[in-house]
């Protein structure tokens, strides 16, 4: 029979039958799931067409139903799934986002963009998610989303996407401990955890791993050198070139490039510090342009911040824009304006 016949006859028994638009719904889906999976392109387009046809005359309870029925088959009609997935009743959208492998990333994306906090946590539920979609779960997850998608192991995560979990785990406990213990954590987030984490945090972090162990101390080893370091006047010709201070970076001699950085700007160790090893921008590059560093000194920096098998980010290739951008007088005036304010905060 051909789809425009069996629509007409849908059509004619919907408007004969109205009250029993969710029966026929019911009969539709037990005739689809006979032989669900053996559907050819075409025959699975004339589902489409009638389950839409039907779901726009049911109410939510009747939508939920066929959303639980159809979530767990493989080879389900894509547009009707997509509908459900979609639809603002969390009660319909549920099964659909947490079970259907119908789903592709773009719909999980969209989903994730316009709906509320209830379809992100199904979503952070799915038993596989791609960096694209953990990555718009963490931009519009509040904690309890984000808890969830942490503790997921199916659920890859990009660097960006660290970075973003490491400034929105600030004051949760459960959540920065969570985010610590993740496999996958690229070191220089995993540095920046600990850093911001409370001491309960850096405790269970300690104690859970032997990486975490050696980390946290080296990193505590390292701040109170770097306070100690901080309370001692430089004696400005002392002050390094910078291919002596990209020769450093390229070594990873974070201590050293940070104090070398902070004597030629004439900023504290501590405001340096937090620039460069946090997540890059503007600022950094105005900084950098303003001592008078070129493009390779800047990478250079940025890189000692890696792993060895870790990949820079996008924030790199935004310093660099922005480092191109800015002239080197218009670098050392902000600079001039940060130092003045920055004295002024302290004389209050």
């Amino acid at each position: 029979m051909q789809s425009k016949n069996i629509l007409s006859e849908l059509e004619h028994a919907i408007s004969t039958r109205s009250g029993e638009t969710a029966s026929i719904l019911r009969q539709v889906t037990d005739l689809f799931l006979v032989n669900a999976g053996r559907y050819s392109e075409n025959q699975l387009g004339i589902y489409d067409d009638i389950f839409a046809k039907l779901v726009e005359r049911i109410e939510t309870r009747a939508r939920a139903e066929l959303a639980q029925r159809l979530a767990p088959i493989s080879g389900a009609p894509r547009n009707t799934i997509r509908s459900l997935a979609l639809d603002d009743d969390i009660s319909v959208a549920r099964p659909i986002l947490t079970k259907s492998t119908d789903l592709d990333d773009d719909t999980l994306v969209q989903c994730a963009k316009t709906k509320g906090q209830d379809h992100l946590h199904a979503i952070a539920t799915r038993e596989t998610l791609s960096e694209k979609v953990s990555n718009q779960v963490i931009k519009r997850g509040g904690t309890q989303v984000l808890d969830t998608l942490v503790r997921n192991q199916g659920a890859r995560i990009s660097g960006t996407g660290f970075r973003l979990l490491v400034e929105k785990s600030a004051g949760s406990d459960l959540l920065s401990e969570a985010i610590g213990l993740r496999k996958d954590i690229p070191e220089a987030q995993l540095r920046q955890l600990i850093m911001k984490a409370s001491k309960t945090v850096v405790q269970r972090l300690k104690a859970a791993d032997p990486r975490h162990a050696s980390l946290i101390d080296e990193l505590f080893k390292t701040s109170e050198t770097r306070k100690t370091v901080a309370k001692r006047p430089v004696a400005k010709s002392a002050a390094l070139t910078e291919d002596e201070i990209r020769a450093l970076a390229q070594d990873k001699q974070i201590d050293d490039v940070i104090g070398a950085v902070a004597q030629l700007s004439g900023l504290s160790i501590g405001d340096v510090e937090s620039l460069i090893m946090g997540r890059w921008s503007g600022a950094v590059a105005c900084l950098l342009k303003a001592i008078g560093f070129h493009l390779s000194t800047l990478n250079a920096i940025y890189c000692m911040r890696l792993s060895d098998s870790q990949d820079p980010d996008d924030d790199l290739v935004e310093t660099k824009m922005e480092f191109h951008r800015i002239s080197q007088p218009t670098a050392e005036r902000v600079i001039r304006f940060y130092k003045v304010r920055r004295l002024g905060n302290t004389a209050q």
